[in-house]
């Protein structure tokens, strides 16, 4: 699962990217910038990459235009990593159980 935020600092925003496992219930991704775009998920996506390696398949996004631009599916299509989101309005709802 893969998401955006933002986090108030002293004077300045910065957002937040973070790629988690739900199986193993662990960040495997994260980075950090100023501004919310391709280039922040695709640093995320880079390090989950190398941490995981072979064993990432699926990832689940919200819906939004650093996750459907073009840079980041091309390179979820090298990793072989299939892209599911909810349609525009919809919320994917994640549920852990403990």
């Amino acid at each position: 699962v893969a998401d955006v935020t933002y986090i108030l600092t002293s004077n300045r925003w910065y957002y937040l990217a973070v790629v988690i496992d739900l199986f193993a219930r662990k960040v495997v991704g994260w980075a950090m910038s100023l501004s919310p775009d391709s280039n922040l998920t695709l640093k995320a996506l880079e390090l989950t990459t190398k941490v995981e390696a072979d064993q990432v398949d699926d990832v689940s996004l919200r819906l939004g235009s650093h996750y459907t631009s073009l840079k980041y599916r091309q390179r979820l299509w090298r990793y072989k990593i299939t892209q599911s989101m909810s349609g525009v309005g919809g919320v994917i709802i994640l549920l852990l159980v403990v």
